[in-house]
């Protein structure tokens, strides 16, 4: 009875254990699916470009094909007019007329050639919502879209390819779970079990659970709460694709920073998406999510919308949010003495990065740039010197 009990023990295990790869499975599907869709968005946006391209090439030949034919029919107007005005027009003169006839028939036929493909093109670009009276604005556009196209492609990839790895890992699991489930079934698993147990098959699990103790310790928490956590951090590992333990951690990083479960769990989720979106580490993200709950007073329910604008300002810039990720817990508590908050704060934030970025070499520099101009702003220093000088209370007027 107890090699029974103890057989179910290591069977229930090993499902538990490799239950997540058929979820993995579902969501390696979803991301292929998704990546082809983006690279088919990819391919639309840059044929656009393509004809945008080629349609201002053409109309500059068709301009210049039609000076030259206008010069030519003056030619032959010009020539014409000397042949009738000779009773007896030399070889020269005729053979001369014949040519410039020929050619101007020529640049007519080649003119009349542009002017139809310039209308079929343009009929293509009427249909892809492009007017051909403003191309520069729809070019920049276009070339704005397949930048951020091509970043969300490479985003895609990425995420998929450590979601392959994930999957590998998994079926590797599930061939070594089946092996000893096997040999539990035959021999009993007293002793199969404990090896089991101890040994590698269950090595991320055991530090997931110590981790949510460390947690649970850090926060006082019950094990209810723990529960909650628990089922929180599993039903975010479809939606991210990210591992439990890496969601666990970003979960202690906002935990040991002083927020409670409730705000916990609200930020976990815009944590999670954001990091696969920007292919940022989830702790780095986690506490940039912090210092905007905490310095910029973002309420964790609009903490997505506040992720998604500093998302958008990577993408847009050169400063990535990965970038932001490193720098901007020390730089808010900077800006919070400017009086910059909420969702205003955090996008002039986002563009002052942007700007920085133009005079420095790095993000790091950037960084390091902002950082000392936001000390100096509010520095002693400078208070004294605009009430001296312009008579303007500074504290004041930034509060």
């Amino acid at each position: 009875m107890t090699n029974k009990i103890e057989t179910a023990a290591v069977l229930k295990l090993v499902d538990e254990l490799t239950g997540p790869a058929k979820k993995a499975q579902a969501s390696s599907n979803r991301l292929e699916k998704s990546l082809g869709k983006t690279q088919k968005q990819l391919t639309q946006l840059q044929g656009d470009r393509l004809k945008i391209g080629a349609f201002t090439q053409l109309r500059k030949q068709s301009h210049n094909t039609r000076l030259a034919l206008n010069e030519q029919q003056q030619e032959v107007r010009r020539l014409a007019k000397e042949y009738r005005s000779t009773k007896e027009p030399t070889k020269k003169l005729s053979r001369e007329f014949e040519t410039a006839k020929r050619k101007a028939a020529d640049l007519k036929q080649q003119h009349n050639r542009q002017v139809t493909s310039l209308g079929h093109l343009r009929g293509q670009l009427k249909k892809a919502g492009i007017e051909t009276r403003n191309l520069s604005k729809h070019d920049r556009r276009l070339a704005r879209d397949i930048d951020k196209t091509t970043a969300s492609l490479r985003h895609q990839a990425r995420a998929l390819k450590r979601h392959n790895t994930a999957m590998k890992r998994y079926r590797q699991l599930a061939d070594t779970s089946k092996g000893v489930a096997g040999k539990a079934a035959v021999v009993g698993a007293g002793g199969l079990g404990a090896a089991w147990l101890g040994g590698r098959g269950i090595g991320a699990a055991g530090e997931y659970k110590a981790l949510l103790a460390d947690v649970a310790v850090t926060a006082g928490m019950s094990d209810r709460e723990v529960t909650k956590l628990k089922n929180k951090i599993s039903e975010l590992t479809d939606v991210t694709f990210k591992s439990r333990e890496v969601l666990g951690d970003g979960a202690k990083v906002l935990i040991a920073s002083g927020l409670d479960l409730k705000q916990t769990l609200g930020a976990l989720p815009a944590i999670g998406k954001t990091a696969t979106a920007a292919d940022a580490e989830v702790q780095e993200v986690a506490r940039t999510a912090f210092s905007l709950i905490d310095n910029l007073k973002i309420p964790t329910e609009e903490l997505g919308h506040a992720m998604d604008m500093l998302t958008e300002s990577g993408k847009l810039g050169r400063f990535e949010l990965r970038d932001m990720a490193q720098y901007f817990p020390s730089l808010t508590a900077q800006a919070k003495r400017l009086g910059l908050d909420g969702a205003e704060g955090v996008a002039t934030l986002g563009a002052a990065l942007q700007i920085a970025l133009k005079g420095a070499a790095d993000p790091a520099e950037a960084a390091n740039n902002m950082r000392n101009f936001l000390a100096k702003v509010t520095s002693p220093e400078t208070i004294k010197r605009a009430a001296d000088i312009y008579g303007i209370n500074l504290e004041r007027e930034l509060k």
